[in-house]
């Protein structure tokens, strides 16, 4: 009776050995990544192609025309002020615009794309406000609006929309990037002339702004 089972122990202790996996550990074994696929086209990627396509117009087309800002604070909006003074204006600009990139790299990779846009979109609008309410001969607030605000809310955004194309197309990627990318020089063309022309017209230069 004894013997009986203790075979009984031992056949049942075999059929369940280290060597032989269970159902749970076959469940528990993890999957092969899948490779991420990609729509290559549709309303929403193309959307989002537009929306990075306004924002870099719109943002950085504007940062490039500082030139024509410099210009009219040198000669006439700041001219209390040297030149090196007012150039701090437009270097600081570009620096926060693409030193920004350090954070919103970071962040972009973790899913804020939405967040960054916003921020970024309404960071700049009001600071251009500001920019169209500063006081002639006042350096510090066109320092505060125009090389701070606009440059941090330009820096906000300016990765991001550059990157989001690449999150909606694999074949298309190069062409999405290049309309992308070449939207700041056309920026660079169409803001410093429209820009001259409204401040120098019967706008001035806030109503320009």
């Amino acid at each position: 009776m004894h013997m009986n089972q203790d075979t009984e122990n031992t056949a049942s202790a075999r059929s369940v050995s280290p060597s032989t996996p269970t159902e749970s550990q076959v469940a528990e074994k993890p999957q092969a990544p899948q490779p991420p696929s990609f729509p290559e086209g549709g309303l929403q990627a193309w959307s989002t192609v537009l929306g990075a396509f306004l924002f870099q117009f719109s943002t950085f087309g504007s940062v490039n025309a500082f030139g024509v800002f410099n210009d009219f604070y040198v000669r006439e909006y700041l001219n209390e002020q040297t030149s090196s003074d007012i150039g701090w204006i437009g270097s600081v600009q570009l620096f926060i615009t693409l030193s920004m990139a350090i954070v919103t790299g970071r962040l972009f990779d973790r899913g804020y794309f939405h967040h960054l846009m916003i921020a970024g979109s309404v960071v700049f609008v009001f600071c251009a406000f500001m920019l169209s309410l500063s006081h002639e001969h006042k350096c510090y607030q066109a320092f505060l609006s125009h090389g701070l605000g606009i440059g941090l809310g330009t820096g906000l955004g300016y990765l991001p929309s550059l990157g989001i194309g690449a999150h909606y197309f694999f074949q298309k990627r190069p062409l999405v990037m290049g309309i992308i990318a070449a939207v700041a020089p056309m920026g660079a063309v169409i803001h410093p002339i429209m820009l001259n022309k409204l401040i120098h017209g019967s706008l001035g230069f806030h109503y320009a702004v």
